[in-house]
């Protein structure tokens, strides 16, 4: 978790391949009603 745009995926992915390990990025794995809401501009929430 982090702010968006701060390099997460890139240094994960940076890091699986040096490791020689799969990258798997949680965005992928979003919920499509959620991916919906951040595609608005609106925030997820528990609601």
């Amino acid at each position: 978790m982090g702010v968006s745009g701060s390099g997460k995926s890139t240094v994960g992915l940076l890091l699986a391949n040096e490791m020689g390990l799969p990258f798997f990025d949680a965005d992928n794995y979003h919920p499509s009603e959620n991916v919906k809401k951040m595609a608005g501009g609106n925030p997820l929430n528990d609601k």
